[in-house]
């Protein structure tokens, strides 16, 4: 189905989402942010919402840290991204981080 967009992405969007994880989870760790004991998993998809990237950790590391290995992955099968849009939990160490490595500016989103 053609939306009049290009076949390739040059625009994505992340965010991530804690999850409780139940049994022996390889990596577990305890999100502070939102109270939960698990995993944390980080997508970036595309302006129609594409998946582009995914990666799953501990829930203890902060977006901050593990939002730059999902963009990382992502780059390597879609160069032609230009841009990101996250939400202020990813400010600061995330946005520098992709611009240093990736040359990449990150648009962060705020409450209006």
């Amino acid at each position: 189905m053609s939306v009049g967009k290009e076949a390739t992405p040059t625009y994505a969007i992340i965010d991530s989402q804690s999850v409780k994880t139940t049994g022996k989870a390889e990596q577990k760790g305890f999100d502070g942010g939102k109270k939960v004991k698990g995993q944390k998993r980080h997508i970036l998809v595309d302006t129609i919402g594409n998946l582009l990237g995914v990666v799953v950790h501990a829930a203890n590391i902060h977006d901050t840290r593990a939002g730059i290995m999902v963009v990382d992955k992502a780059l390597k099968t879609y160069p032609t991204i230009e841009a990101i849009s996250a939400d202020a939990g990813y400010r600061k160490t995330f946005e520098q981080d992709v611009m240093n490595n990736h040359n990449i500016p990150v648009d962060i989103s705020t409450k209006i």
